[in-house]
């Protein structure tokens, strides 16, 4: 909800800037909708696809316990990061699933992930 809010300000900033005859700058209901629906859902939808094939985890899963090559335990967590880390790069939001942002491995597999997620940033801003 925070990125549509953000789109539909901006969206609303540059009515009220072109408008000649001062009628108002729309439905900020309206545009929400129209912003999640049309816009964020789809490309979410799309991206965390596109994730998904680069080996980025998407798993209602939470943790997998697993023995190491020194015979230690260790606990990995997983969780649905495809889907949560698309609507986060969209929308511009901080903060990452794992805590380490982008840095972790499970949420940025392969260059061509990173590549992306650093498009997917820019690319509502710069339309």
């Amino acid at each position: 909800m925070s990125a549509a809010v953000g789109i539909c300000v901006a969206v609303a900033l540059i009515r009220g800037l072109i408008t000649k005859e001062g009628r108002g700058i729309g439905n900020f209901w309206a545009d929400l909708v129209r912003c999640n629906l049309y816009i964020l859902l789809p490309m979410s939808f799309i991206l965390a696809l596109f994730y998904i094939s680069q080996g980025m985890i998407q798993t209602f899963a939470s943790y997998l316990d697993v023995t190491t090559l020194e015979g230690l335990k260790q606990t990995i967590a997983l969780g649905p990061t495809a889907s949560q880390v698309a609507i986060k790069m969209l929308g511009t939001n901080g903060g990452g699933f794992f805590n380490a942002n982008a840095a972790h491995p499970f949420e940025n597999p392969t260059a061509l992930s990173n590549f992306i997620q650093m498009l997917t940033i820019f690319i509502i801003p710069a339309l």
